[in-house]
């Protein structure tokens, strides 16, 4: 996720500053290599820390949130396109950002996920510590037992497909 919003923050200032037509190449490239990582990274990420019945709901409100960014830029380039000399468009790039260093800021504060843990061999006790505080329960045994046995399975090579047939 930081990874991608610094790709995404740089993307967003080299199109505020493009004056020629490579640095709207490079800032195009930039841009989607951003949003390549995060609409892939935001949703694990939130897959992996939700609580299982809340998935679902987890992965509709991203969806439904790209969708009101979708509304967000189009009034943004709707409102800038008025703007004279062409830097409308340029404006409308640039604040592409504004949510940029939102996510980049807020990424860095996020805890590893258990799951991820687990693949570093972190302490079982640090894994569970996590857990409790994510799921707000001290009994998650159970869920910390399914993770590491899954990631047992993945670490012998066994093929994740034959495992969910």
């Amino acid at each position: 996720m930081i990874l991608g919003g610094i790709a995404y923050i740089a993307g967003a200032a080299v199109s505020g500053a493009s004056v020629n037509v490579s640095m709207a190449i490079l800032s195009g490239a930039l841009l989607s290599v951003g949003l390549g990582f995060t609409t892939q990274s935001v949703p694990l990420y939130m897959a992996e820390m939700a609580v299982a019945r809340y998935r679902g709901a987890f992965s509709n409100g991203i969806q439904f949130s790209l969708c009101l960014g979708a509304l967000a830029a189009t009034t943004v380039n709707f409102t800038v396109e008025k703007v004279r000399g062409s830097w409308g468009w340029r404006l409308s790039l640039a604040l592409a950002g504004v949510p940029a260093v939102l996510l980049t800021v807020g990424a860095v504060f996020l805890p590893e996920t258990p799951n991820s843990l687990v693949q570093q061999g972190k302490d079982r006790d640090k894994v569970k510590a996590l857990l409790q505080k994510i799921r707000g329960v001290d009994t998650v045994d159970d869920e910390l037992d399914e993770i590491v046995a899954a990631n047992a399975a993945a670490a012998q090579g066994e093929n994740g497909l034959w495992l969910i047939l």
